[in-house]
């Protein structure tokens, strides 16, 4: 028999302050998908909640098999009971329960998104952090540079929290929200970190900030703007010192032209045998913009993410790279050059000045577009590739946007505290 769920609901009127507020935010984490049946699993007897976080049912029994039917929720274990599956949460009389080995603070509960069956586990936000933060930092980093995070952390899951609200849920455990691990994943340190930083969050002209992070910039922050198109005040492009002589502050790739046209190929990056790579612009904080990739069949002119996602993002770790030991600064493509009766020749300049009708006016070469039929000459092409090999120069790991954890690493072993190192790497925010 269907169980309806009944409960009294006593609205009290209090008058709290914003960041009481933000402490006791409950979020939904996706952390699987599943077939339709899945056993849970607890230290205690199980408790059925409805979405209010309120027990409607105790059961006698640390282990169910849970069956979505349609809408309907069967939880099987000492009896069979049936539920709506969008309003109960499942739990314990601890309140953690235990998924697939792993054990989750709070309770879980079955969301249907189409043919979908998500996993979520719905919880405390300083809970949630207890379990983001040994996976995106780990114990062993300074105290200082694990607060920053953790505030950092906060931030960010407040400003996404409906990231996935189509989907009938808060945050993902993956990279795509931040990794999250549960209780299964927690340290003593890290909790103790996050509960002294509970409540707080980084803010902007008094929004929460979009506080986006990454492992290392190379020595050089990236803007949102570059990076997403997106102007956003605090995420700027600026030098970095702390971020330079440390983990993955630099790295070396080298291809055969074989093995990185194949992989260029699998991502739809076809121009026949490949014979070069070459940059042909970089924005102002010295990341790749564009590349030419030149091959047997044709060139195709391809944006640097999409080459580094064809390279695997985990292995060619940034956009901020060099190919052959050559480069491009400040956005120039091409070389321009000026024929004579004696041959061509280059401009070295950055400008040049064109003679008006009483003075001479300056003309930056990034401002100047040729029409009309370009000569080459073949004294100036590009040399063709003859080493049969592509070598990568890199810098950084990540997106270089926003907070740098080992640059946050050295700021605290150099002495700063968590709201300095925060505030170095979000321009113009507070804490608090």
């Amino acid at each position: 028999m269907k169980k309806s769920i009944f409960s009294i609901v006593l609205f009290i009127l209090i008058l709290t302050s914003k960041v009481y507020a933000r402490e006791n935010t409950m979020i939904d984490v996706r952390i699987g998908t599943s077939n339709g049946v899945e056993t849970l699993k607890a230290r205690d007897n199980i408790v059925i909640k409805d979405r209010n976080n309120y027990v409607i049912e105790r059961l006698r029994t640390n282990e169910v098999e849970v069956r979505v039917s349609g809408l309907d929720l069967i939880i099987k274990g000492y009896e069979t009971l049936e539920f709506d599956s969008e309003q109960v949460m499942i739990s314990s009389e601890s309140d953690e329960i235990i998924y697939k080995n792993s054990t989750y603070r709070g309770s879980i509960r079955f969301g249907i998104d189409g043919s979908k069956i998500n996993i979520i586990n719905n919880l405390d936000m300083d809970d949630y952090l207890k379990g983001v933060l040994p996976k995106e930092m780990g114990a062993s980093f300074p105290r200082e540079a694990l607060k920053a995070q953790a505030v950092a952390s906060r931030s960010f899951a407040m400003t996404n929290i409906n990231k996935h609200k189509s989907e009938g849920f808060n945050l993902c455990n993956t990279t795509h929200c931040q990794v999250y691990g549960g209780k299964s994943a927690e340290n003593n340190l890290i909790n103790e970190i996050v509960e002294e930083t509970r409540g707080e969050y980084v803010y902007y002209n008094g929004r929460v900030a979009e506080t986006v992070f990454h492992s290392n910039n190379g020595g050089y922050m990236e803007s949102a703007k570059n990076a997403w198109g997106s102007e956003i005040p605090y995420l700027i492009s600026k030098k970095d010192n702390y971020s330079t002589n440390t983990v993955n502050s630099n790295w070396k790739l080298e291809y055969s032209l074989n093995d990185m046209g194949n992989k260029l190929k699998a991502a739809g990056v076809n121009v026949g045998n490949l014979k070069d790579i070459r940059v042909v612009s970089t924005n102002n904080s010295g990341r790749v913009d564009k590349l030419e990739v030149s091959g047997s069949n044709k060139t195709e002119v391809i944006n640097a993410v999409k080459f580094r996602s064809a390279l695997g993002n985990n292995n060619f770790k940034s956009t901020y790279f060099t190919v052959n030991g050559e480069s491009v600064s400040g956005g120039s493509s091409y070389d321009l050059y000026v024929e004579d009766g004696y041959g061509n020749e280059k401009i070295k300049s950055s400008s040049i000045y064109v003679q008006g009708y009483s003075s001479l006016e300056k003309i930056n070469l990034d401002d100047i577009y040729l029409e009309g039929q370009v000569k080459n000459s073949n004294s100036n092409k590009p040399t063709a590739n003859t080493s049969g090999k592509i070598v990568i120069d890199g810098k950084g790991f990540g997106h270089g946007v926003g907070m740098s954890q080992y640059g946050a690493k050295k700021m605290a072993e150099e002495g700063f505290n968590y709201k300095e190192i925060l505030r170095h790497y979000y321009d113009g925010t507070e804490i608090y």
